[in-house]
This record gives structure tokens, sequence and C-alpha cells, in this order.
């Protein structure tokens, strides 16, 4: 997921200082029908199993820092992985959430993300925005998974904003979410699942 704060128009732009702005951001991955590879470590845990990996880029953790954990579904096969930066700030106008699941023969049939952005508790007032949709495979490709080197790309503008209330003196700063576009990163026909290296990758 990359999340781009260089775009113009907001609810009331603002242009200063926003690079100083805080938010709390939750990322949510369901891989639907991920098969193949155990989701987590150890039965009954959230811990993520080794081939999970998730890299931050051009964003700053808060004190409370970063979490990821990962949950197995039960009505059908998949994983479903979280990650939370706290209190974070974008360290430059393009940050990039990389996240790859890997594994002998790793495939999943549907990607599904969510993304939500609270403004920073710091702020006078509550602020919320979320997005959220599914990456399948090429639609060109009859009966194929998703797997491979070539990732997945969605990417996310973060709309700097504020709200003003003249009643009683209250401006609050902080971002709305705007999507802007993404790519279908590697598939693969099932009978060529055995020939296939990499997983399945998602920024």
């Amino acid at each position: 997921v990359l999340l781009n704060v260089q775009v113009e128009g907001s609810l009331e732009p603002i242009t200063s200082d926003r690079g100083k702005v805080k938010g709390s951001y939750h990322f949510v991955f369901e891989f639907i029908g991920l098969e193949a590879m155990g989701c987590v470590k150890w039965q009954q845990t959230h811990e993520c199993a080794d081939g999970v990996t998730m890299v931050l880029e051009g964003m700053t953790a808060g004190v409370e820092g970063t979490s990821l954990s990962c949950t197995e579904t039960t009505n059908v096969p998949g994983c479903i992985v979280e990650f939370r930066c706290e209190e974070c700030l974008l360290a430059s106008s393009e940050a990039v959430v990389h996240l790859l699941v890997a594994g002998q023969f790793v495939f999943a049939h549907e990607v599904c993300w969510r993304v939500a952005l609270s403004w920073s508790r710091h702020q006078p007032v509550t602020g919320l925005s979320a997005l959220g949709s599914c990456i399948t495979p090429a639609a060109t490709c009859d009966g194929c998974v998703m797997r491979g080197t070539a990732i997945s790309a969605v990417k996310l503008a973060v709309v700097p904003t504020m709200y003003t209330n003249m009643l009683n003196d209250t401006v609050g700063n902080g971002f709305r979410l705007q999507y802007t576009s993404h790519s279908v990163g590697s598939n693969i026909s099932y009978h060529e699942l055995h020939e296939a290296t990499g997983g399945i990758g998602i920024d």
C-alpha cells in the first residue's frame, strides 16, 4: 500500500506542518483460499508464520511502535494479516507498506484489503477515514490464482485536512484517505503452481 500525501485538494486544505501531524494506521489483508502454508507459527496464537513479513518505509512509528498479527480463518481456508502503526508520522512524501506471504506452493484466490486512518488522540476531535476492496487474478487469466514474483500494488492518497468549529474555538488537524489506483501482480494457472517461484506480495 502506497500512501502519498502530495495530492491537491481536501475538505479544507492545509499546507504548513502537515508532516508533523500524527495518525494511527490499521491495515488488514485477508488472503482468501491461502493454501500450502501455515498462517500462524503456533496453533491458537496470533504470531505470524515465518513466511509472513512486513516492511515499512517512509513512516515513523510513535512510542507505541508497530504490531503485526495473523489469524487463520475458519469458514474457508485463508489468513488475515493485520498491521498497526500507532501515532505514526509520514516521514516522506510517499510511504510504502510491503507485505510478503511466501512459502512452497503458497497461493490465494483473492486478497481483500482494508485501511483505516484514525486522527491522533492528541487532537481535540476524533476523526476516522477508511477504505477497502479486493484484488483478484486478471479477468483474462481464466482459473488462475495469485502467486509469483510480481507484486500487487494499491495506491492511496493521504489528504491533509482540518476541522474547525468557530463556536467553541476548536481546530483539529488530520487526514482523509482517497483511493488512487491499483495493479495486479503475478497470476498463474493452478496447473503451473509447482513451476512458479515467489509468493504473494502486496505494496
